[in-house]
């Protein structure tokens, strides 16, 4: 598990560096890696028989088809992307911070400011109707985990 200030100093870094950073941003991303990854300590998707391309890695926990979608949306706005490969999400935390901001970031609905607002944006957005987690989930989590 990433320490609290490391990854609050990491998302808002990474932020700032693209010229993404706003409050309601910081902490959308801050908890979706709360309730994707517990702030890092799960770096893969939990399942049995985990197949890289089906399943999500990293601190957000992104699939591999999100991940090609956004490096085609995204590859002219932000060129440093195209260095990237899906499998450095799992260790790169300053790219999978940016990747999970770049999720929300296609998103034209404006980010809630407070926890359940976010928490729905987070389900309706990024979890989706197919993922497992609620919003009572996410503010569970982010209340015990931040």
């Amino acid at each position: 598990m990433i320490p609290k200030e490391k990854i609050q100093w990491m998302i808002q870094t990474t932020l700032k560096k693209y010229d993404l950073y706003s409050p309601e941003a910081y902490s959308l991303v801050y908890g979706t890696i709360i309730q994707e990854s517990r702030r890092g300590q799960y770096r893969r998707q939990w399942v049995d028989n985990f197949d890289i391309t089906k399943h999500a890695i990293g601190i957000a926990q992104m699939e591999r088809k999100t991940f090609w979608w956004l490096m085609e949306v995204y590859i002219n706005r932000f060129p440093i992307i195209r260095k990237v490969q899906f499998i450095d999400l799992c260790y790169n935390d300053p790219m999978a911070i940016l990747f999970c901001r770049l999720r929300y970031l296609i998103i034209p609905k404006k980010i809630p400011l407070d926890l359940l607002g976010q928490a729905q944006y987070y389900k309706k957005y990024y979890n989706t109707s197919y993922g497992l987690a609620t919003v009572e989930d996410y503010i569970e989590n982010y209340n015990k985990w931040s």
